[in-house]
């Protein structure tokens, strides 16, 4: 049975992604237009895989701009690869 060396979860608050969405209309699908209590149950799940997973997981807030977040992922990997 294989298992990731890694895996990343770019761990996007609820709120700043209401924004992000609201600020895009471009290509939007019908996830996108699911709302508030269907990501938090998203982000809900993700947070139990987090804690409960035997697998090398590494958490990244992407609350910022992307050229941050692009940094802390290389950082990380560069650390655990």
């Amino acid at each position: 049975f294989l298992q990731p060396d890694l895996v990343l979860w770019l761990d996007v608050p609820v709120d700043v992604a209401l924004k992000r969405l609201a600020a895009s209309r471009q290509n939007r699908d019908r996830i996108d237009e699911e709302g508030r209590e269907f990501l938090e149950r998203v982000s809900a799940g993700y947070h139990r895989q987090w804690q409960s997973s035997d697998h090398k997981w590494e958490r990244v807030r992407h609350e910022g701009s992307i050229d941050l977040t692009q940094a802390e992922l290389r950082k990380i990997c560069r650390l655990v690869l």
